[in-house]
């Protein structure tokens, strides 16, 4: 591979930085990244990756209580909830947390049931009260899903314990394959869940009748006012048996987090790798349509550029001489 000239860094760097479980899209952001930097730093440096069992709040905090160098989030949108000290980050306030870009990722949390159900709605969900064993993550305080999965039930009408009440469950795994796995199994007869771009989705909504729940204009709406969380709309077939546009809660993009005193430099570096480095990833995921790739390719640098938390001085020195913001 032919190297790409740029700017340097005249002295060793070690990096800790910190992705997903090991095996996916985080790591790779990592690796990639993390080998530019390499490239372009003194001889004698190096950089590890830090494997986590969610991309949420662990890796916030792991950035603020200073375990590592730079952490990936997803949704970027949530990250902002650890500044103001809301949601799960709740009076406790995280700051000041930085960003040296955005990897864009378009993705939604969707609620699908068994079509043999008859549900269609949530207010069918309320009169029919059936016994529904949703497939999720747990609410454990630390992955971002089951804390907004029982947030959008509740703003509902339909909290955790009325579903119980009624015979239902809740069937708790991760990652996305496991929780797919568990509709296939029978195990669960219902899913709440994100990466809906993925083959488990997709070969889930082909193999079994999916009925595809639309959210209720109230929720949403109550859900940004409190936490700012936004909405994206999923395209009518996107997924096999989804007939209508839905207006889903937005899963998209992983926000990179540092601190203020990661040095300016390597900020700088890593900004320009995104931006000038990209098909060394790409070809990653070009086997893929751009719609069903967890990146979405190609990578555009103004959305690089743009984050929801401030930028750092060194990514943003990049990033205006680069005229992107």
């Amino acid at each position: 591979m032919k190297r790409i000239p740029g700017p340097r860094i005249d002295r060793q760097v070690e990096l800790h930085l910190m992705g997903d479980w090991g095996w996916a899209n985080l790591h790779r952001v990592c690796g990639w990244l993390g080998s530019q930097v390499m490239e372009r730093a003194a001889p004698g440096s190096r950089f590890a990756i830090w494997s986590t069992p969610y991309a949420a709040t662990e890796t916030v905090y792991a950035v603020a209580e200073r375990k590592v160098d730079m952490a990936l989030s997803t949704p970027a949108h949530h990250v902002p909830n650890a500044l103001a000290g809301i949601g799960q980050y709740e009076g406790r306030k995280l700051g000041p947390l930085l960003s040296l870009g955005t990897m864009p990722q378009t993705d939604s949390l969707l609620f699908a049931v068994d079509a043999r159900l008859g549900i269609r709605s949530f207010d069918d969900i309320r009169r029919k009260k059936p016994k529904l064993h949703v497939s999720t993550q747990s609410e454990d305080g630390v992955n971002n899903i089951g804390f907004s999965v029982h947030r959008l039930l509740e703003a509902a009408g339909l909290p955790r314990a009325q579903i119980e009440e009624w015979g239902g469950s809740f069937v708790e795994s991760d990652p996305p394959d496991q929780a797919c796995q568990a509709v296939r199994d029978g195990r669960a007869n219902a899913i709440f869940y994100e990466a809906v771009m993925t083959p488990y989705w997709r070969n889930l909504a082909k193999d079994i009748p999916l009925s595809f729940i639309p959210f209720e204009r109230h929720v949403l709406d109550a859900l940004f006012q409190r936490y700012g969380w936004k909405t994206n709309v999923v395209p009518a077939g996107f997924l096999t048996g989804q007939d209508k546009a839905i207006e889903a809660l937005d899963w998209s993009d992983w926000v990179t987090i540092v601190r203020p005193d990661f040095p300016d430099d390597v900020a700088y570096v890593m900004a320009w790798a995104a931006c000038n480095t990209a098909d060394i990833i790409e070809r990653q995921y070009r086997h893929l349509p751009p719609q069903y790739s967890p990146l979405t390719y190609p990578l555009e640098p103004r959305k690089i550029a743009t984050t929801a938390i401030p930028l750092h001085p060194g990514a943003e020195r990049y990033y205006r001489e680069a005229g992107l913001i």
